[in-house]
């Protein structure tokens, strides 16, 4: 009498990795997460120091009236700290070697520019870190709100221009310490000021709108 044997076949458990499953697990996607995300921010500063560079030197028949420092700010508020900044050195020294190349001044004082600049992403930087640009971007904001953010933003860049003007009128010590010539500047430069401070109020006030208009943006409105 034979005895029959019986072949069992073990079953080979193939892991599948869950669409779901943590990050950790999947090295690959780390890198290329992190490839993108450098190649979106590096997209959005060269985007946004092209635009501030540009439209200011085509401003630049217009005394002091620019939109770099309007840009830094609307950057830093969307994008946060470390793109804000990156984009503020990109921006004022291709800026500044423009300036110097073409008008023959700027350089030196671009020390004093960029300290100036700080004061727009310290204010950007801490209105992004209370996540303000989601308030802006609310559908259900009235009428009344928009135009009190409007309001806000007018007098937020109109007092950051003048911290940025008081800043860079520094060099002028610096570099010509002279307290006949300083008065002369500041006296013939008062209605100079007052310009560039109500038109960056101005260009500030339309924050609110731009912001919207970022966040529809295809490209960078899920950054």
């Amino acid at each position: 009498m034979h005895e029959t044997k019986k072949n069992t076949v073990k079953s080979i458990e193939i892991p599948v990795v869950n669409d779901n499953s943590s990050i950790k697990q999947v090295p690959n996607y780390i890198s290329s997460e992190k490839l993108r995300t450098k190649l979106v921010s590096s997209s959005i500063i060269i985007t946004y120091s092209a635009a501030a560079v540009g439209s200011t030197t085509i401003l630049l028949i217009v005394p002091n009236f620019e939109t770099i420092s309007l840009f830094i700010f609307l950057v830093t508020l969307r994008f946060g700290l470390k793109i804000g900044f990156q984009m503020m050195l990109t921006t004022a020294i291709i800026f500044e070697l423009f300036a110097t190349t073409v008008y023959g001044f700027g350089g030196w004082v671009l020390i004093f520019k960029i300290i100036g600049y700080l004061f727009f992403i310290l204010v950007a930087g801490v209105m992004y870190k209370k996540e303000i640009y989601k308030e802006l971007i609310n559908e259900n904001n009235s009428i009344n709100q928009k135009y009190l953010y409007s309001i806000l933003f007018f007098f937020i860049g109109y007092s950051l221009t003048i911290v940025y003007d008081l800043i860079t009128t520094l060099s002028i010590i610096v570099i010509f310490p002279s307290l006949s010539l300083i008065m002369v500047n500041l006296i013939a430069g008062i209605p100079f000021f007052i310009f560039h401070e109500v038109t960056n109020g101005l260009l500030f006030s339309l924050i609110p709108s731009i912001i919207v208009l970022i966040d529809k943006s295809s490209i960078y409105g899920n950054y």
